[in-house]
């Protein structure tokens, strides 16, 4: 199997000393986490999960949640059943019945106000006799929506459950009561209070919006740019147009590149199949390629244009952690210092003559090479002719 990977793969051969890497993990370093996670037997993933787990929601909340979704909180009906004979009665909801989690949670005269209001709210309608497990969950599979709607429907039973809970614990211990208007605006204030990720790119549905504008809540959306356009090379530069990609993530890949002069001539672009792998290994190899290529020609300070962010923090930082690319990426860094080159981020769209490389080299499997305008396709050529126009290229 070895010898096979050895004869199919794409290898560079090195100078340098091999370097030991734990294959499991994506920098190849060895640890109990690694360790664990390859020797266990793991669970299905639950949808659940994401958001009993979520760094939006207070740890002890999610705990406690998972706590009732197990069926493990503390009530006089859990408690007999251990075998520890008293006398129950419900007293978080004024209601003279016995003690169950079901009643406390779901079905009490305070719970089921509490849940009315939420339900009315995010347009659930749930049977009545469910218990809480089921509450929650037929909770998440019908409670959908986008943007801040989206986490406010995942992390609103666990605060409604929180409050339910620790209202009977304060009528259980002679604390002071409070009215199911007062439960509600306090879980309205753990909403307020959910650190939202960044603004989003553009707003969603006006459906998905009610929720979030109940709490007071607004979406804000991140300015837009200008339309992106092909920006040419000062005075004498070049500019190098590199970009990777993979049918899938891992699929088969390849990259393209394409070096110009400031009036716009292609000078050299070329189509480069890498076989099996992942988006972010081709755009390493594309820029590896790109560079090398440079070196080969004796270009030397060209603008080196990537719509890829990770690959160019990785670079600035002088640091990459996969170690499927280690190689490569110091290959990247040696030509670096030999080409001297400026690497900036372009926008997808002003870096669509390399795309359309990339996807020729994947879809044909097999390397090409153009030297000139006019060995280039056609379909490329009108690509290069309206950058050299300074047409911008809108997304659909």
């Amino acid at each position: 199997m070895v010898l096979d990977n050895i004869q199919n793969g794409n290898f560079s051969r090195s100078c340098r000393m091999d370097r030991l890497v734990c294959m499991p993990t994506s920098d190849g370093k060895l640890s109990v986490k690694s360790f664990w996670n390859k020797v266990r037997l793991a669970s299905p993933e639950r949808p659940l999960a994401k958001w009993l787990w979520n760094w939006m929601l207070p740890s002890k909340i999610g705990f406690f949640t998972w706590q009732v979704l197990c069926g493990s909180i503390p009530t006089d009906d859990a408690i007999m059943a251990m075998g520890i004979p008293f006398v129950s009665k419900c007293l978080c909801f004024c209601s003279p019945v016995r003690e169950t989690t079901t009643h406390c949670m779901v079905v009490g005269g305070m719970a089921s106000k509490v849940w009315d209001f939420f339900l009315r709210l995010v347009d659930i309608e749930l049977v009545p006799t469910q218990d809480v497990r089921c509450r929650i969950l037929f909770w998440h599979r019908h409670a959908h929506g986008r943007g801040h709607g989206r986490v406010i429907n995942g992390l609103l039973p666990s605060f409604i459950v929180w409050e339910l809970w620790k209202e009977r614990n304060n009528r259980k211990h002679g604390e002071r009561a409070l009215s199911a208007s007062h439960i509600v605006e306090v879980i309205c204030n753990w909403v307020r209070e959910i650190p939202f990720l960044p603004p989003f790119r553009k707003l969603p549905n006006p459906r998905d919006s009610i929720v979030p504008q109940f709490f007071g809540i607004t979406q804000k959306v991140a300015p837009s740019s200008s339309d992106p356009v092909f920006l040419w090379p000062p005075f004498t530069a070049v500019k190098l147009n590199i970009d990777g990609a993979c049918k899938g993530n891992s699929g088969e890949g390849g990259g393209g590149d394409i070096i110009r002069d400031n009036n716009g001539s292609v000078i050299v672009a070329f189509a480069k199949y890498y076989g099996a792998g992942t988006n972010n290994i081709a755009e390493v190899r594309a820029l590896r390629d790109g560079l090398r290529l440079c070196a080969n020609l004796g270009l030397v300070g060209p603008i080196v244009n990537s719509n890829s962010e990770v690959i160019l923090r990785c670079v600035s930082k002088r640091r990459y952690s996969l170690w499927k690319g280690w190689y490569w990426f110091q290959e990247i860094m040696d030509h670096i210092e030999s080409t001297r080159p400026l690497l900036s981020f372009t926008f997808r769209e002003g870096n669509k003559a390399a795309d359309w490389l990339a996807n020729l080299a994947y879809d044909s499997a097999s390397d090409i090479y153009f030297s000139g305008e006019m060995s280039l396709p056609l379909d490329l050529r009108w690509i290069t002719s309206a950058d050299a126009l300074g047409l911008p290229v809108l997304r659909n």
